[in-house]
This record gives C-alpha cells, structure tokens and sequence, in this order.
C-alpha cells in the first residue's frame, strides 16, 4: 500500500521526498486517531477540573459526546492536511 500511495503522489506530480512527508503526516493523523481517541480521555467527573484546570471546566462533559468528538475532529485534521497540501509549495 504505501508503494501504491508514494507512486501516487510522486505522479501526481510531489517530489518523492514531499511525497513521504505526506504519507508520513497521514499516517500519524490516522494512527493516531485509531490509537488515541480525544474526547474519550477525558474524565466525567466536574471535580477533577473545577479547580486543577480552570480552562477544561467543561470538559467532563466531552465524554458523553466522544464519539462525535472525535469523528468530527479526525474530519477535521484529515480536511486541514487535503487543503493545506494545495497551497502548500515543494520547499526550495
């Protein structure tokens, strides 16, 4: 598989070192997303933020959503790395 994506790329027209970058950046954001899911790391207990992480005072509610959570970030970062790769030129 990954020959078949590197000669993609490399056709597409990347250089075969930008081509392995990118491989590389979607396997990390794939892998991991599979391995680390984010929201489901977080605890629901509202005790363990209210005073330790002021910012995450909300954050015991991530759980109850997780799923969604991570389904809509891994979109997210997997739509950020697409985009940015058009506008992103080989370095000189």
């Amino acid at each position: 598989m990954a020959d078949a994506v590197h000669g993609g790329l490399v056709g597409a027209g990347w250089s075969p070192r930008r081509a392995t970058m990118i491989a590389g950046a979607v396997k990390y954001l794939v892998v991991g997303a599979a391995s680390t899911p984010f929201a489901g790391g977080f605890s629901d207990d509202v005790q363990v933020y209210l005073d330790r992480y002021p910012n995450l005072a909300q954050a015991h509610r991530l759980r109850a959503h997780a799923d969604q959570i991570d389904r809509e970030s891994f979109e997210l970062g997997l739509a950020a790395l697409i985009d940015g790769l058009g506008e992103v030129s080989e370095p000189a």
